[in-house]
């Protein structure tokens, strides 16, 4: 981060914090701006990396026969999502710096994000039909407080077997009709 940046970063913090003084939580923060709001007093929950873009309808998915797209949100089965992630992650980048979290953890976590994402619940499962299991999870959604539309994906695991190389989800999500 350059200078002018550090210093544009800390002043418009500085102002939000004095201008609304009961802020609890802040969401969706800048890695650049991490170590600044350290220095402000804030502590960090949670580290996910997010992907976000503006919510659009102009492509549509095409589901190959004998897959399903599910919408899921908070009364669907968690711990089914749960084992999902553990699997899905395990062996990844994560899994090899920090392990694979314990289940309550991963519950909370899930928990957590689908109360942010309850505004507008994108989250879904999608299935393999014939093998009968779920192959991937994407937990996504807009928070009442997210601006322009812009949605974002909080979570998102493919099962191994279905990753690019293998059959199912890869090839099928990159078929799309605009």
């Amino acid at each position: 981060m350059t200078k002018y940046r550090l210093e544009q970063a800390d002043q418009m913090w500085r102002i939000v914090i004095d201008c609304c003084r009961d802020i609890r939580n802040i969401n969706g923060v800048l890695q650049d701006d991490v170590n600044l709001l350290l220095s402000l007093g804030f502590k960090v929950n949670i580290v996910r990396q997010v992907m976000c873009c503006p919510t659009e309808e102009s492509k549509k998915a095409l589901n190959p026969n004998g897959w399903s797209v599910y919408l899921t949100d908070d009364s669907y089965d968690m711990s089914r999502i749960k084992d999902i992630m553990k699997e899905g992650y395990r062996g990844g980048i994560d899994y090899e710096i920090y392990g694979v979290p314990h289940d309550e953890k991963i519950i909370e976590d899930l928990s957590y994000l689908m109360q942010v994402y309850s505004y507008r619940n994108l989250s879904i499962v999608v299935v393999n039909e014939q093998e009968e299991e779920i192959a991937g999870v994407c937990i996504a959604g807009i928070s009442e407080n997210m601006s322009l539309g812009f949605a974002e994906i909080g979570e998102i695991c493919i099962l191994p077997k279905y990753r690019k190389g293998h059959r199912g989800i890869y090839a099928a999500s990159h078929q799309t009709v605009c």
